[in-house]
């Protein structure tokens, strides 16, 4: 959807140009059995891509072979990326000539809030996503101009609530991006938005992760996007401009910090008319109760995150409404959807309005 918004986030893209002579000659996609990494491998081979390595710890059923386009050579050998013997075996097996193109779409993520999160699981996340492809890159005969494509995430830029571990990882991925390129190789990490389908994320996520108005991308166009040269690493996904521009805290007008135009609109105002001027604390409990339908605020617990009281990003923009009526002070969505606690908030309200939100 056209919106002024939209560039701050990612450069507009058409549809794909012809991909390179020799980019599809000899593939490898971790991770190759997976929702990703079958998207990709389908897109490929309509593209005409020769040979397919798909590289799983369980490899892939014959039946999912026959999905493939007919006339491409598809090899998908079990291969615990984590195994650096296995990996080595494999590569020296069916590494062939070279890889012309490697895709890294291995990945695994426990999607928790962090008092939830355990170090195993953490651990597993960061080795799907990093470990594996380290593992790879250095067992894998690869051509000198070969290219290498990153799945990394639009959640290593903007975060999300239980998305810990998985920001941190893809945040490193995307580090290891530019370590890649310091030395020479064709990397680039690729900060997807939402795939159609349950991967990582189950069906009860993604409709939380579709609040924040990201919307399921089109596979092709996807895959199209990222073959195209990139001087860095870009943010590929389809969304709703304006609920996004919400979402992130901008003005979908200017494509400022909606606090920063509030605060160039209203610099000498006070409060409004209408607001409310009980204590905060009150004001702050008043507007929950509303938000989250409870009768009383009796067993509201003001020490835990309004992320764990229930309130997600649509029920962040009513809250944020309603304490700009009650208090006269802007509250940025960042803050409300950044793990922060009744009490902080709370204390946050009673500081003098110069004074900017944060986590103390």
């Amino acid at each position: 959807r056209d919106n002024p918004v939209a560039p701050r986030y990612a450069r507009r893209v058409g549809r794909g140009s012809a991909v390179a002579t020799g980019v599809l000659d000899d593939v490898v996609i971790t991770g190759g059995t997976g929702a990703v990494g079958l998207q990709f491998a389908r897109r490929l081979a309509g593209l005409g891509a020769r040979r397919i390595v798909l590289l799983s710890r369980n490899g892939i059923e014959g039946n999912r072979v026959d999905e493939l386009p007919l006339g491409v050579e598809i090899v998908a050998p079990r291969c615990d990326l984590t195994d650096i013997p296995r990996v080595r075996d494999v590569a020296a097996e069916f590494g062939g000539q070279g890889a012309s193109l490697i895709v890294h779409a291995a990945a695994t993520a426990t999607i928790a809030a962090g008092s939830a999160l355990t170090g195993a699981a953490a651990q597993a996340t960061f080795t799907a996503k990093l470990a594996g492809i380290e593992n790879v890159l250095a067992a894998w005969p690869v051509r000198p101009d070969a290219r290498i494509l990153l799945c990394s995430s639009v959640s290593g830029l903007w975060g999300g609530h239980g998305h810990a571990a998985r920001t941190a990882a893809n945040r490193l991925l995307d580090v290891m991006a530019e370590r890649l390129r310091s030395e020479g190789r064709r990397c680039t990490a690729v900060r997807w938005g939402l795939w159609p389908g349950a991967g990582i994320i189950d069906a009860d996520e993604i409709t939380r992760v579709e609040r924040s108005g990201l919307r399921a991308m089109a596979p092709d166009r996807a895959v199209d996007t990222a073959l195209q040269d990139f001087r860095g690493d870009p943010l590929v996904f389809s969304a709703d401009a304006q609920r996004l521009a919400l979402f992130l805290g901008t003005d979908p007008d200017t494509g400022t910090g909606r606090e920063a135009t509030h605060a160039a609109q209203h610099r000498d105002a006070g409060p409004p008319a209408d607001a409310e001027h009980h204590d905060t604390g009150a004001a702050v409990r008043i507007a929950l109760a509303a938000v989250l339908k409870l009768a009383d605020t009796t067993g509201l617990d003001l020490d835990a995150s309004l992320l764990d009281l229930g309130v997600d990003s649509l029920l962040a923009l009513d809250l944020r409404k309603k304490l700009k009526k009650t208090t006269g002070r802007s509250v940025p969505l960042a803050t409300l959807l950044g793990g922060v606690t009744a009490t902080e908030l709370i204390e946050h309200l009673e500081r003098p309005e110069k004074e900017t939100f944060s986590r103390d």
